[in-house]
């Protein structure tokens, strides 16, 4: 309900305005590390001071080109990071996990694919120019006959994989995994999934720079 507010960022300010029905807004770059963000409000001779404490981690290179090998990994549909027998770190994708709880055949690593992302349509990445390899993981969750979801795998305007059956390839409940190689030009690794029928599905995700 102030008539102005001011806003400081680690001391130095940011700018004042007008609430707009009672929100003010600021664009604000964090440094790396501890930030302290100061809100002054004012109205009728009075002056109110709120502040609050932020905590910033930089992004880190992936795919570094002084570092072959490096991999991003992704636990699709999972609220958890999961470390598989390699060591790699399959990192969660939302706040909310769909899931089953049901064992996965195929595999001896059930929390990667007991996960999924249902009606998943794809996600660009940027990428430095480069052979990578591109490691998709599948488990068909429900009880669904041949053919009733079918799709499509492109990878930057590519068809990688065509007409994935997971009810004919792996049965319900049963791990799948697809490795295709792909060749960077463009600074970006662009996924999608095209559906034939039902919805794409999508359980785990591993790109390594080769």
């Amino acid at each position: 309900n102030a008539d102005r507010v001011a806003l400081r960022l680690n001391g130095t300010p940011v700018g004042e305005m007008a609430p707009e029905d009672g929100i003010a807004s600021f664009l604000v770059v964090f440094a790396a590390g501890e930030n302290r963000v100061e809100a002054e409000g004012y109205w009728a001779g009075a002056t109110r001071t709120d502040a609050a404490t932020f905590y910033a981690v930089q992004p880190v290179d992936f795919f570094d080109a002084a570092r072959p090998g490096e991999v991003l990994a992704a636990n699709y549909g999972a609220a958890y990071s999961y470390t598989d027998a390699t060591g790699t770190v399959y990192v969660a994708t939302t706040d909310t996990s769909t899931r089953t709880h049901h064992r996965i055949y195929g595999t001896s690593d059930d929390p990667l694919f007991q996960a999924y992302a249902e009606g998943f349509e794809g996600e660009r990445f940027a990428v430095p120019d480069g052979a990578y390899s591109v490691t998709l993981g599948f488990m068909e969750p429900h009880d669904v006959p041949p053919g009733g979801r079918v799709f499509d795998v492109v990878i930057n305007g590519q068809t990688a994989i065509e007409s994935l059956d997971l009810a004919a390839e792996a049965g319900r409940w049963t791990a799948l995994t697809r490795t295709v190689q792909v060749d960077v030009t463009n600074g970006t690794l662009d996924l999608q999934f095209v559906p034939r029928s039902g919805k794409p599905v999508l359980s785990s995700l591993l790109i390594t720079r080769r």
